[in-house]
């Protein structure tokens, strides 16, 4: 259909372009044969007008339709506050990844709503009990979104404020996750643990293998019970 609509509207332009071309230049002896014995006599012109307006408007003018769409969506979605968003703190209840989202369940003001976040902007999996920046409506609470670039900075401050610190003991290869998976295995030092056996998986490139050496030691979080908990720390 997109080709299709170039076409016409290359053959349009061009028509005009030849027509206005016809009118600028010719005599008025000319002008009495009309706009389509013009075209005959000059057809070289015609399919060079053509060919030029086809590349004019799949390489311009449609891409900057295209986009119309998307920026009116955008300018809508900034507009839609009517009066300044409350910022909060929500919690991560669940979360389903997929291919090229992640759909988040989050509670946040007393108030329960699922978001979907691109994955490309995840450093890691949303674990439940994360924490998420949220900006709402007061007068409609389900008129909200989350501040994901935001959020990852604050986690980032948090981690790196810790009392809790994770001493790496050994690191090796988890290759049958992903090519640049990698187990930590260590101990925790810090709150209620006190020399625990932790273990996780992380992701990241072979450059940074040199700052995990045995004996690091590494602030973290560590969210849920003494028996089930999840450790968040910053690898890169």
């Amino acid at each position: 259909m997109l080709i299709v609509a170039g076409f016409m509207m290359s053959l349009v332009l061009a028509l005009a372009l030849l027509y206005f071309m016809f009118i600028q230049t010719s005599p008025s002896a000319i002008l009495d044969l009309g706009f389509i014995s013009y075209l005959s006599s000059n057809a070289g012109t015609a399919l060079g007008g053509l060919i030029g307006m086809m590349a004019l408007t799949f390489v311009v003018i449609l891409p900057m339709l295209a986009k119309i769409p998307g920026n009116v969506r955008e300018t809508l979605s900034q507009r839609r506050f009517r009066r300044p968003p409350e910022r909060t703190t929500g919690k991560v209840v669940n979360s389903t990844h997929g291919v090229d989202y992640t759909s988040v369940e989050l509670t946040y003001s007393g108030h329960r709503q699922v978001f979907r976040i691109d994955n490309r902007v995840l450093t890691a999996p949303l674990e439940p009990g994360t924490e998420l920046i949220v900006f709402y409506d007061p007068a409609n609470k389900s008129n909200a979104y989350i501040d994901v670039l935001g959020s990852l900075d604050q986690q980032h401050t948090h981690i790196t404020q810790s009392d809790t610190l994770f001493k790496l003991l050994e690191i090796t290869p988890r290759f049958d996750v992903s090519p640049q998976s990698f187990e930590l295995v260590g101990e925790l030092y810090g709150g209620s643990f006190n020399a625990q056996k932790a273990s996780l998986v992380c992701q990241f490139n072979r450059e940074e293998l040199g700052h995990f050496t045995p004996g690091t030691l590494l602030p973290c979080i560590v969210s849920g019970s003494k028996d089930n908990y999840t450790i968040s720390m910053v690898t890169s």
